[in-house]
């Protein structure tokens, strides 16, 4: 019920053809993504698709993700989005792309 009476937050199931991938959400300019764990490799098309949706239909200027330092396959993915780090502490990573540099 939260979700839908959230004026400043966006969630979505992705779907490709009979399989449900996962869920992508935004909540301000920072990104969420949740990946079926029974299917593989579907961080690019979950990453990419809230990408488009942030910057072709919300128009942010930037996009940002916090992620686990020891999460690296999160942070491999990020970074071939061209996410730059901005903030660094002990257990977590604040990564950024701007609209411009996708």
């Amino acid at each position: 019920n939260s979700l839908k009476n959230s004026k400043n937050r966006d969630y979505f199931l992705v779907k490709k053809e009979d399989k449900y991938l996962g869920v992508i959400d935004l909540n301000g300019d920072y990104l969420g993504i949740y990946a079926n764990p029974n299917i593989k490799k579907v961080g690019d098309i979950l990453l990419q698709q809230i990408i488009n949706f942030a910057f072709d239909k919300k128009k942010l200027s930037v996009l940002k993700a916090e992620v686990y330092k020891k999460n690296l396959p999160a942070i491999r993915l990020y970074n071939r989005f061209k996410f730059t780090t901005i903030k660094d502490d002990n257990k977590m990573l604040t990564m950024e792309l701007n609209c411009e540099n996708r």
